[in-house]
């Protein structure tokens, strides 16, 4: 592995165990990532999958707006 030999010391420091980690249910990307920059899951966040149908216009929409969310970032 690269970080095995000293390849990849920024990836490394970010890597710290904690445990057994679940993902938040459905295993979508936007859903998971959400719930990994909130700390909530897709029940509190609103982002429950990648796309949503917008029956107004007619159209799918991708689900990775800040507009979505129905709560706060880790980062705020």
């Amino acid at each position: 592995m690269a970080s095995n030999r000293d390849r990849t010391p920024n990836i490394d420091k970010c890597m710290i165990t904690r445990g057994i980690v679940r993902a938040a249910m459905p295993t979508f990307t936007n859903p998971n990532n959400v719930s990994i920059i909130t700390g909530q899951p897709p029940s509190s966040t609103g982002i429950c999958g990648n796309y949503f149908y917008d029956r107004e216009n007619d159209r799918e929409v991708m689900m990775n707006s800040a507009e979505f969310l129905r709560c706060g970032t880790r980062m705020q």
